[in-house]
């Protein structure tokens, strides 16, 4: 931006959203010539509320993740913390649970994440 030379660049955009562009398209509140774009490999995934059993895997890598960025072992969890998250809706999706992961670990004394170092909810 701002050169009279143009430079060739080679970009891949990916974008994601929790909407149906589908139905923001036939409301008006979407451009279908910019979803077309957009959309040259889409790739649907449900929300985790409807993937559950995705809970447990997805625990224990946020775990791996925060031990190799703090250069920690990884804590562990009981398996009554697995049942009490695979037991909620998640509305905030995975980043809700990554974002709980955290506060979990933080608030565990002893390395293993148990249900009283979960957030109320």
């Amino acid at each position: 931006m701002g050169d009279t030379k143009t430079v060739p660049i080679n970009v891949r955009v990916l974008a994601a959203t929790n909407e149906s562009l589908g139905e923001k398209i036939k409301g008006g509140n979407f451009r279908e010539d910019l979803y077309y774009r957009l959309a040259v490999i889409p790739i649907e995934m449900p929300s985790l509320k409807e993937r559950l059993d995705d809970i447990p895997l997805l625990v224990n890598h946020f775990l791996q993740k925060n031990a190799s960025q703090t250069g920690t072992e990884p804590k562990k969890i009981d398996q009554k913390a697995v049942d009490m998250l695979a037991h909620y809706r998640w509305p905030g999706n995975v980043r809700e649970l990554e974002k709980r992961r955290g506060a979990a670990c933080a608030l565990c004394d002893d390395g293993i994440i148990r249900t009283t170092d979960l957030p109320p909810q």
